[in-house]
């Protein structure tokens, strides 16, 4: 839109450069015109340039104006990516912040499911072994004190008794 304002206002301006040219070669021509002619055709050429200052003005203004407009346009839009971005983070970084937040608590019930589990296996495991310790030694001094006895049976049986000769 910009573009085809720029270009109805150059029109004018190019039909008059091509008007001018025309009117250069008449002015160039052998002096047969009078000092009239020449006084008319420096007016109509200030008269043109008149109407090419005009237009160049207007020209210059609504190119100013375009220019302004899409600036605005340019910075809106970077506004708007912007704030876009700007909240996108935000939620980005809000969800994030769940997710750990739910993470470290699902750790945190494991660690001590984890650790009341491995508590009791300790608990379960030393007192299996306490009994079963207990067991052994149990067992171990009953099987000492038959060998001891039997030992003993032996040795008192063997000093009371001659040794059998044959």
């Amino acid at each position: 839109m910009k573009l085809y304002k720029i270009t109805l206002l150059s029109l004018p301006l190019l039909l008059a450069a091509c008007t001018e040219s025309g009117n250069q070669q008449a002015a160039s021509e052998p002096a047969k015109e009078s000092v009239a002619a020449e006084a008319e055709q420096k007016s109509e050429l200030q008269e043109q340039a008149k109407g090419w200052t005009e237009e160049t003005k207007k020209l210059g203004s609504t190119a100013w104006d375009s220019t302004k407009e899409a600036a605005g346009d340019a910075a809106d839009a970077s506004k708007e990516m912007y704030e876009s971005a700007k909240e996108s983070t935000a939620e980005a970084m809000d969800a994030t912040q769940e997710k750990s937040a739910e993470i470290y608590e699902s750790a945190k019930e494991g660690t001590v499911n984890a650790y009341e589990a491995t508590k009791e296996t300790s608990a379960e495991l030393y007192e299996s072994a306490k009994e079963s310790g207990a067991e052994a030694y149990d067992a171990t001094k009953e099987a000492a004190s038959e060998v001891y006895g039997s030992a003993k049976q032996q040795m008192e049986g063997s000093t009371t008794e001659p040794p059998a000769s044959e």
